[in-house]
């Protein structure tokens, strides 16, 4: 998400960050170079629109970058369980 609209403590709702995914076999290491090269390509897209990025998790650490806030599931668990109804 960009780094001007994140609030240390508070958790970004699904419509405040970004998806920069790309669906690799990690088992072929010239897809994990093209991938990779991918998620950084759209990384800067989004860091020339919005200024300076916080990552908030990484789904692999043969991603680059540095140590996401989140893991995996504290990320999850925060983001997409926000407004959800609870039960009766």
């Amino acid at each position: 998400m960009p780094k001007a609209w994140y609030v240390e403590g508070n958790v970004p709702s699904i419509n405040e960050v970004f998806f920069i995914w790309e669906h690799t076999d990690f088992s072929k290491p010239d897809a994990v170079a093209y991938n990779t090269d991918s998620l950084e390509k759209k990384a800067a897209y989004f860091k020339e629109r919005y200024g300076e990025l916080v990552l908030l998790q990484k789904s692999s650490d043969l991603v680059p970058g540095e140590e996401p806030l989140f893991c995996t599931s504290e990320f999850y668990n925060k983001i997409f369980k926000q407004g959800t109804m609870k039960d009766s």
